[in-house]
């Protein structure tokens, strides 16, 4: 068999391309009119990207925190964003940190909606719909798993943490005589809230130093 040469591969990609039309435009009426909406019914890997990483950043906050409420009308607003030439409905008033207008979420969302494009006729479409709302999910439970993991890093830190905060605890109670109230109560204070900014280094510090200056060696 003769082998097919990369020149004729991409020539048959090429001629494929110019054939196949990757968007549909579709009328929607307003008052005694109509206006014209292009639509995607393809997206490319660089657009499939820029839609994946517009749903994270609107889904999770500034914290890695999940905003299950933001998760439909972002994937709304995206849709309109990425495969329609709409242009974005502005958030009156907000300003990003670069003083640029913040789309309006809600807004976008309903505009989808009202557009009812989640069950527009077209195959192509859905079966590009379908695609990106599922790459989307598996994108939100691998942050979710992502954060969750280092959540558990934190609390594994922090349990060593509390073995030494014990360790030292029992050793104050054999010295009562020399312990600095002051000092020991700026380590409670540190230990108040230990599931928030957990700092396993900056406690083990409090304690070394109460252990060295105020009760002696508190090794085993």
């Amino acid at each position: 068999m003769k082998k097919v040469s990369i020149n004729t591969v991409r020539a048959f990609l090429k001629e494929r391309a110019t054939q196949t039309e990757n968007y549909i435009v579709k009328e929607f009426p307003v008052q005694e009119s109509t206006f014209s909406v292009k639509i995607k019914t393809v997206l490319n890997l660089t657009e499939k990207s820029t839609f994946i990483n517009r749903v994270l950043n609107g889904c999770f906050d500034t914290l890695g925190n999940f905003r299950p409420e933001y998760l439909s009308p972002v994937l709304r607003a995206t849709m309109l964003q990425v495969c329609t030439d709409i242009p974005t409905i502005p958030l009156r008033g907000d300003k990003d940190e670069d003083g640029g207008s913040l789309m309006d979420i809600e807004a976008m969302s309903e505009l989808y909606i009202a557009m009812d494009l989640d069950n527009l006729n077209d195959q192509s479409y859905q079966i590009m719909l379908n695609e990106i709302v599922q790459l989307c999910h598996q994108a939100i439970d691998w942050k979710r798993a992502k954060m969750l993991s280092g959540g558990a890093d934190a609390f594994k830190e922090f349990g060593d943490t509390l073995k030494a905060v014990k360790k030292f605890v029992l050793s104050i109670t054999e010295k009562m005589d020399g312990v600095d109230y002051k000092a020991l109560q700026k380590l409670a204070e540190t230990l108040v809230y230990p599931t928030e900014n957990v700092n396993a280094p900056q406690i083990i510090s409090e304690i070394t130093k109460l252990g060295n200056s105020d009760i002696g060696d508190v090794s085993e």
